[in-house]
């Protein structure tokens, strides 16, 4: 330290100085903001580019103001509630301010990600009477929660207008803050909070000792003071309830949307979160088996296939979300599952759930099976063809272990003494009807070239069971039906208007399934010589 350094309120002035920076950028995103709202030509004549259009850039400032604002964290933070309360009282809301202003209160929680020890050695540096850091996370936390409910509330599908793009960047900012907030207080992090917390303060019953050493539940609470909630349980509810509006009301978002499912997918994946049980003690518990505790998500995975959720019913060009969202549904049933105290209570659980996905495919196999099964090149059972393809995927994508991978063999080979009558038939026979419609074909090859990898040892037969070499013929039938259909194509010289879409990712397909089939390990080839 130089003899600078030792100047008596050198520490004081820095503070000032940097919290003077820290404001005046702040300050200058929400002038940016206006003028991107006004779409004023300015900006780009003058070299000024929207952040908020461009996820590296916000990234990249973003992250400097969580790191200004370290200094001078509560004054920093007052000043951006000041801001919000400010915007969100304007008769005429501005989104963009509003979405700046989200995104930075996200960095501001998201910045303070130490261990316990330092954000207890921050606080003592403090002046005396200045609030907690976790309790100033909390009021942010609350704020945007109301604000967010308040959006909600506008449950009309956006129309494709300026409106929709300013409701989307304010969307996806909500989306920002409840990833920040949910791996400071809900993941990872929190659990190692709660870990440090000493127990001689829990267990002589001193809740003011036990707060400061949890900041998890410090925040919980006082969000459940600013948003009127009964317990700290309600707080993940406000993070499932979001997930289904936009799953209801925002996926002509598409950025939303695959951005809800990504956060679906990360809540149920296993994380350990912190739940207080008693109000004294932390517990640590799975999130997913936290998800499966919550009402909403029961509510979702017992009406998962519902006409409200309107992306499922939108057509081929939402189709590939259905597959990350059945893979997230997937991996909560698979959990229940094995929380099932016998396997016939996993058996029941997981056909209660794949009851919608049975009656496709009991529709589908009776068309299969009515005269040559042309039936089944119909526009009325195209799209549930498709629907299932990707639902299924999903669902097998979620199978990791043996003992799930099982259920799932048993529920498509439903018949080996008779294979020809197994249900898994049905996808070979729509095949030879709709090998030149990639709609379908390429849904439909990814999802058997799935069930068919043998990923984690989930594929391990008994010596004697057969299912092995049914699995790999039933593969192999696909695999030449769909490689004879398309070199006789070849030799008649078509014209593609898109040949990467009708012809190569096909290809790509079919070479992934065989690939998987002649690695799985699960069919001793040494018999077809027999």
């Amino acid at each position: 330290m130089n003899d600078k350094d030792k100047t008596p309120g050198f520490h004081t002035k820095l503070e000032d100085y940097i919290y003077t920076i820290t404001v005046s950028y702040i300050d200058s995103r929400l002038f940016l903001a206006d003028m991107a709202a006004r779409g004023e030509d300015s900006m780009d004549d003058e070299g000024f580019e929207d952040a908020l259009q461009d996820e590296v850039l916000r990234g990249e400032q973003l992250d400097v103001i969580a790191q200004l604002a370290r200094l001078n964290y509560q004054k920093t933070a007052q000043h951006v509630l000041e801001l919000f309360g400010g915007c969100t009282s304007e008769a005429n809301v501005n989104e963009h301010k509003l979405a700046w202003l989200v995104y930075i209160m996200g960095a501001l929680v998201g910045g303070n990600t130490g261990s316990a020890s330092s954000m207890r050695a921050q606080q003592q540096q403090k002046p005396s009477g200045s609030q907690p850091l976790h309790v100033i996370n909390g009021e942010i936390a609350g704020r945007v929660f109301s604000l967010m409910n308040q959006t909600d509330a506008n449950t009309n599908l956006p129309p494709e207008s300026k409106e929709a793009t300013n409701l989307e960047t304010l969307e996806l900012s909500y989306l920002y803050f409840m990833e920040q907030f949910r791996k400071v207080y809900i993941g990872e992090h929190a659990r190692q909070l709660s870990a440090s917390a000493p127990p001689s303060a829990l267990s002589r019953g001193d809740v003011s000792m036990a707060s400061s050493e949890n900041p998890s539940r410090v925040v919980q609470e006082r969000v459940c003071t600013v948003l009127g909630l009964k317990d700290e349980d309600a707080i993940l509810g406000i993070l499932v309830k979001k997930i289904v509006t936009n799953l209801q009301h925002r996926y002509t978002l598409e950025a939303v949307l695959k951005r809800t499912l990504a956060y679906f997918y990360e809540l149920a994946a296993g994380v350990n979160i912190v739940h207080s049980v008693d109000k004294m003690s932390p517990h640590l518990i799975i999130s997913g088996k936290l998800l499966l505790k919550n009402d909403t998500v029961r509510h979702l995975m017992a009406n998962h296939a519902s006409s409200t959720l309107g992306f499922l019913h939108a057509g081929p060009k939402y189709g590939r979300y259905r597959t990350q969202y059945y893979a997230t549904l997937g991996k909560l049933l698979f959990m229940e599952c094995r929380d099932g105290s016998t396997s016939t209570t996993a058996l029941e659980t997981f056909n209660t759930f794949m009851m919608p996905q049975y009656q496709v495919l009991e529709q589908l196999w009776q068309a299969a099976n009515t005269g040559d099964g042309s039936a089944l090149r119909s526009e009325q059972l195209r799209l549930p063809l498709i629907g299932l393809c990707r639902d299924l995927r999903g669902i097998c994508q979620a199978c990791v272990s043996h003992d799930m991978y099982t259920i799932l063999f048993n529920w498509l080979v439903d018949n080996p003494k008779q294979p020809q009558n197994c249900k898994i038939t049905v996808f070979s026979a729509a095949l030879n009807f709709y090998w030149d419609d990639p709609e379908v074909t390429t849904p439909l090859l990814k999802f058997v070239a799935e069930f068919v990898y043998n990923k984690a040892q989930r594929i391990n037969f008994d010596q004697n069971s057969p299912n092995g070499i049914l699995l790999f013929r039933e593969a192999s039938k696909i695999l030449v039906a769909y490689s004879q259909r398309m070199l006789q194509r070849e030799q008649s010289q078509p014209v593609y208007k898109d040949i990467y879409r009708e012809k190569y990712k096909g290809i790509g397909c079919v070479l992934e399934l065989f690939s998987n089939a002649l690695h799985g390990n699960y069919t001793n080839f040494g018999v077809f010589e027999l």
